[in-house]
């Protein structure tokens, strides 16, 4: 969502959002509701890479922030997203 709101920043509370794979839906800036996984599912996920989340760079999104493993390095490439948008985006998450 945080990437959503930079992204639409000029029309954010004019638009509905689907986000999270589905798991938030926003309307007008108002969060309608919101689902997160479980802490076993986050579990079975991290086991899954092996806790190796340093060679795959995983961005956790949770309902007040974003969080990543300190020394991830998230790499999206020009075509993806723009170098200023990327920059807005680490910084608003937590390490």
């Amino acid at each position: 969502m945080s990437r959503l709101k930079l992204m639409f920043a000029e029309t954010f509370d004019r638009l509905h959002f689907v986000a999270e794979n589905g798991g938030q839906v926003v309307s007008y800036g108002k969060l309608l509701c919101q689902e997160f996984m479980a802490s076993n599912d986050v579990e079975k996920l991290l086991r899954y890479f092996n806790y190796d989340l340093l060679d795959k760079p995983t961005i956790f999104n949770g309902a007040k922030s974003a969080y990543m493993l300190s020394g991830t390095k998230l790499h999206f490439g020009k075509e993806m997203i723009i170098e200023e948008v990327q920059a807005a985006m680490e910084a608003s998450i937590n390490v």
